[in-house]
């Protein structure tokens, strides 16, 4: 007697309990591959994969993702591939000159983890502060007529910016088609 599931939390689960695994295609499931993060700098193992900074050593971009798989037994194995280089390609440039105001560069660029929750605390903030002054003045034109249709995001709010691109900020451009320079 065996489960047949194609659920991937549900095989998990099963492999822990002992009870024999079947997969779609009808052949037993031994072994679950799995994924979790390694810190490059300080080499500190990290279960939770949304995760962009690491918890001991605070360093950003330094997490990478590593496969491993979990036996019968219970026992993870993991699978580092040591011949893989890690490339600075795009993360030895200067930051963006500090510019103030509303939409200053100071508000968006994020360097440590306690950065990332004030970002995102801030911008709750001000969104819920939208939002009141949203409800009152639909409540004023409802004897009027129809209020605004809403948008999706405003464009003209800047995007939080990690300061850790997978890219040189400095690199020419490709040029375009059809464009000269």
């Amino acid at each position: 007697m065996a489960c047949a599931t194609s659920d991937f939390a549900m095989q998990n689960t099963l492999l822990h309990l002992g009870v024999p695994i079947i997969g779609t295609s009808g052949m037993r499931i031994r072994e679950l591959r799995l994924w979790l993060l390694r810190c490059t700098a300080c080499f500190k193992i990290v279960m939770d994969t949304t995760r962009q900074f690491c918890p001991d050593c605070g360093g950003g971009n330094t997490l990478r993702r590593v496969n491993y798989v979990v036996n019968s037994n219970g026992e993870k194995q993991l699978f580092i591939n040591f011949k893989k280089r890690i490339s600075k390609r795009g993360t030895v440039y200067n930051l963006p000159k500090p510019r103030g105001g509303k939409n200053g560069t100071h508000r968006t660029l994020v360097l440590r983890e306690d950065q990332l929750a004030q970002v995102l605390r801030h911008r709750s903030g001000t969104a819920m502060k939208e939002k009141e002054t949203r409800l009152t003045e639909e409540e004023e034109l409802a004897a009027f007529g129809e209020p605004e249709k809403k948008t999706k995001r405003n464009l003209g709010q800047p995007k939080t910016v990690s300061s850790y691109h997978k890219y040189n900020v400095n690199e020419m451009r490709k040029a375009r088609a059809g464009r000269r320079k």
